[in-house]
């Protein structure tokens, strides 16, 4: 037993060892070296707890290497899974604007950043563009940024070029509107639809660009370029319950900016003045024609000649008046002058001539009233969910 663990603890290696490589000896010599010192100082114990010992120690060993191993190995999964929004930074401190735009590009495209994020993303391709000198480009980048995340700022090591782009870009943002998008929920009556009417206030930068319609878990994108002021989403097959319909504002690659811009719970069971909140709109009613009838409306003309007769009254009235005066001015007179008599005869004419006037008016107004034309009107009767409704129309 001595003599076995003399052979172990030997500084010199045995035959099998020195096959291993450099490194592994290497790392053997110093195990056992390490272990040589640990009981230098103290008496020799037995063989074999020395030997147990160094197996335990071995053991050890190896456990940790498995652990290290395991913990270890999923680390260069998530790290290809997360945003490389760091690395792009990097690469812009060290001037590698080629590599550094490249890298962005990819980050912006993943489609897996927040409004924050993407903000960061656009001031490192500002800084790009600025100091290779597409000004057109930098602003526009700090600009998008700015817009995302009015507390962006430059790095210390921005350029005196860099910080004018900048300050170009946030001189513009601060004179446009700020970026507010929404959208409105309204449930269609006794489908499982609803309309989802987007209303993007502020967007200068066109920033907006998507919708993910999410309904009771169940998510579509919808590209606001192929919409008409709205879409119709369909909700899954809840008959009679409710659907939690949430709507966020993504950009061209699908990273989110804006999310819940729209939540709300749709009911498609609701029937249009039931829906509280939400606004219903409810189909067309079916329209059933019943039949034609006859009116005789009033025409126009026959108005007038209503109104030429009324005033040809009150004219004959004033002129009978005065011819009446005039006759008993002359009747009353002790001496007769000519002068008077052609006074009384004229009144007198006058009043006869607008009495004559007067009468044919009238005449011609019953004439034209008792003779107008007849037209056919049109009458339907429609029904909608919780109502009817009685349709009278004219045509000629």
């Amino acid at each position: 037993m001595l003599a076995r663990a003399a052979a172990v603890t030997s500084p010199q290696p045995a035959a099998s060892e020195r096959a291993v490589s450099a490194a592994a000896r290497a790392a053997a010599t110093s195990h056992r070296s390490s272990a040589r010192e640990a009981f230098s100082s103290s008496d020799r114990q037995s063989g074999g707890e020395v030997i147990g010992f160094y197996a335990s120690l071995r053991t050890v060993r190896r456990t940790a290497l498995w652990i290290i191993g395991g913990v270890s190995l999923p680390l260069p999964t998530m790290a290809q899974d997360a945003p490389r929004i760091d690395r792009v930074e990097q690469l812009v401190t060290s001037a590698n604007f080629a590599e550094a735009r490249a890298e962005a590009q990819a980050v912006l495209g993943s489609g897996k950043l927040h409004r924050r994020d993407v903000a960061r993303v656009y001031v490192q391709m500002g800084i790009i563009a600025a100091a290779r000198r597409e000004d057109d480009f930098a602003q526009a980048a700090f600009r998008k940024a700015l817009v995302l995340e009015p507390a962006s700022t430059l790095p210390d090591s921005a350029g005196p070029h860099i910080d004018e782009a900048w300050k170009t870009a946030a001189a513009t943002v601060a004179r446009s509107p700020a970026l507010a998008p929404s959208a409105q929920l309204t449930p269609v009556a006794n489908r499982a639809e609803v309309w989802v009417e987007p209303q993007i206030a502020g967007d200068s930068e066109h920033l907006v660009r998507r919708l993910r319609i999410n309904a009771q878990g169940v998510a579509h994108v919808r590209d606001l370029a192929d919409a008409r002021g709205r879409f119709l989403e369909a909700l899954p097959e809840i008959a009679a319950h409710c659907a939690t319909v949430t709507v966020d504002a993504l950009d061209e690659n699908g990273n989110e900016l804006f999310p819940g811009i729209a939540h709300g719970d749709v009911c498609p069971a609701t029937v249009a003045g039931e829906a509280g909140a939400h606004e219903t709109i409810a189909p067309l009613p079916d329209r059933k024609e019943t039949g034609f009838t006859n009116s005789r409306p009033v025409p126009g003309y026959v108005w007038g000649m209503v109104g030429l007769t009324a005033a040809g009254v009150g004219a004959t009235a004033v002129l009978g008046t005065i011819a009446l005066g005039k006759a008993h001015d002359y009747n009353d007179a002790s001496q007769r002058t000519p002068t008077q008599r052609d006074d009384a005869a004229g009144a007198e004419h006058r009043a006869t001539a607008a009495a004559i006037l007067t009468a044919g008016a009238g005449a011609a107004t019953l004439i034209l009233y008792f003779t107008r034309p007849v037209q056919p009107v049109r009458v339907g009767a429609s029904a909608a969910p919780g109502g009817a409704m009685l349709l009278i129309s004219g045509g000629l």
